[in-house]
């Protein structure tokens, strides 16, 4: 279950963010959750060429979570709030 912390985290990422084109979808506790990508999310990644959704799901996986392998097979996101599932475009 995520922490009253953890959710006043996610709110505030979301509302500060203007254009919400993409939403992470996220597994917690049996319930999902989107959560919009954010400016803050984005730190640290540079994209040097012009990438569609899929890719910047990708992206956004690789640098947001870690990979627990069989016979978990799961990508958790590293700040604790739940198991990335996918994507969702706008």
């Amino acid at each position: 279950m995520l922490t009253q912390n953890q959710l006043d985290k996610i709110a505030n990422l979301y509302n500060k963010t203007k254009e919400k084109n993409m939403d992470l979808i996220l597994l917690n506790d049996e319930i999902y959750h989107l959560v919009s990508v954010t400016k803050q999310m984005m730190e640290g990644i540079e994209i040097m060429s012009k990438v569609n959704c899929f890719d910047l799901c990708d992206i956004l996986r690789l640098h947001l979570t870690t990979y627990h392998e069989p016979p978990f097979n799961v990508h958790l996101m590293k700040d604790g709030t739940g198991a990335l599932i996918g994507c969702i475009c706008k």
